[in-house]
Formats: C-alpha cells, sequence, structure tokens
C-alpha cells in the first residue's frame, strides 16, 4: 500500500512540475508580447536544458536578429528553423501552452 501512495504523490508531483512549466512559459510568452523581451529571456535562461524553456529561449533569439544563436536552440530542442514569421511562431506557442490549462 505504501509505494501506491509513493506513486500518486510522485505522480501528482510530476503533474504539478509540467503545470507550473507551462504557465511559466505562458506567462513568458505573454510578457513578450507586451514588449518585455528581458524579462522572457530571463524565464528562458532560468531553466537551460529544458525542452520547453528551450523553446522560448530560440524562438527570442530569432526576434533578437541573432540568427546564429536561434539556429543553436532549436538544434538543442531539435526543431527546424521555423518558416512562418515570429508573431505567428509566438501566437501558435501561446496557443498550445494555454490549451494544456484547459
Amino acid at each position: 500500500m505504501i509505494f501506491s501512495i509513493n506513486t500518486e504523490i510522485t505522480i501528482i508531483i510530476i503533474l504539478s512540475d509540467y503545470m507550473n512549466t507551462n504557465e511559466t512559459i505562458l506567462n513568458a510568452l505573454k510578457l513578450l508580447q507586451d514588449g518585455d523581451w528581458e524579462g522572457s529571456h530571463n524565464i528562458a535562461q532560468s531553466k537551460e536544458g529544458h525542452p520547453d524553456y528551450d523553446r522560448l529561449h530560440a524562438l527570442l533569439h530569432r526576434i533578437e536578429g541573432d540568427e546564429w544563436n536561434a539556429k543553436y536552440w532549436y538544434r538543442r530542442c531539435k526543431i527546424d528553423f521555423p518558416d512562418i514569421s515570429t508573431e505567428e511562431e509566438t501566437s501558435m506557442l501561446i496557443e498550445v501552452y494555454s490549451e494544456v490549462k484547459k
């Protein structure tokens, strides 16, 4: 019975971390839309190595115009460099991270 309780607690912790990650990324994207690139970049850097944060990091450097650095971050995420505008990419990510909250 203890194993079952520990498993349930582990699942809750993992789900909580997943939801917190999505909410944090969504907040970073909203900061970006409000013109706070630096604030969004600080969030992206806060968990370097996490795929969601690295994905945000890629977008931010693309917006900044640093294509070399952006491509580095997209490669880390195993994502091809997008052929859509940064505005479309931002909107798409907001939609994705908003869906998770529903």
